[in-house]
Parts: C-alpha cells; structure tokens; sequence
C-alpha cells in the first residue's frame, strides 16, 4: 500500500516539475536611472533575466559621464568576456538573473542634462541573436 503512495507521489511531482522546467522566460533588463550633480559619483546597478550574453550596447560620451568597466561587478561571474569596448560578458549556461554593478563618475564640467545608456541581453550565445534591449538615462542637474 506505501509504494503505491509514493509511487503515486513521486509521479505527480515528476509532472508538475516539468512544466516548470519547460518554461522558457524572455530576457529582460532594467537599470538604476539616478540624478548626479556635475563631480558626483555612484554605482549603477541593472539587473537583467534570461541571459547568456550582456553588454552595454550604447553609453553617454566621457565628457560627461564616465561608466567605470574595467571596476565592473557581475553576479554570478561570466564564463568568459569578449574583449571589445564595451565589452560582452558571456555564460556557459542561460542565468535566469544577472546583477551588473558599475562605478559611474559624472566630471565636475558636465553639463545638465539627460545622458543615455543602453544594455542587450540575450538567452542564446550570440550577442546579436534574440536581443532584447532597453535605453535608461542619467540625469545631470545643474547645482
């Protein structure tokens, strides 16, 4: 009687995990947006799902704000980095989330104004295959 309980069991929960299993989530991305005075400095964090590649696909000139890559902290650590500028971090494995945390710096001669940024990511190897990617801006105030 016991192992037609657990085998009842066991099969039930075998089903119901695999439904769970078999769901596949879009990637998606979403940044801090912060207001920096000219000469301030922050850390940016964005959090991206359903990644295997990442990369900041467009970044605000240097003249007015400074992203720091070379001090950039991924949770959890890419397998591998392509280097280029920006560079693409890579996974072995689709990471249903990613943290990206990088030092900004906002020069003291900066302008006021809202400054762009964007950053793609995709499940898949390929950086340019299943992109999704989302625009964030920082704002420079003029005090």
């Amino acid at each position: 009687m016991k192992r037609r309980t657990v085998l009842g069991l066991s099969i039930g929960a075998t089903a119901s995990l695999s439904g769970c299993v078999a769901r596949v989530r879009s990637p998606g991305v979403s940044g801090d947006e912060p207001t920096l005075s000219p000469g301030e400095e922050t850390t940016l964090s964005v959090d991206a799902r359903s990644v295997r590649g990442l990369k900041f696909q467009e970044l605000p000139d240097e003249d007015h704000v400074t992203f720091d890559l070379d001090n950039v902290e991924l949770s959890p650590g890419p397998s591998s980095v392509a280097e280029s500028y920006p560079p693409v971090w890579y996974w072995r494995f689709t990471r249903w989330s990613v943290t990206v945390e990088v030092p900004i710096h906002v020069p003291s001669d900066s302008p006021p104004g809202e400054y762009q940024y964007a950053v793609s990511v995709t499940p898949s190897g390929r950086i340019s295959s299943d992109t999704t990617t989302e625009e964030f801006s920082i704002q420079i105030d003029g005090n």
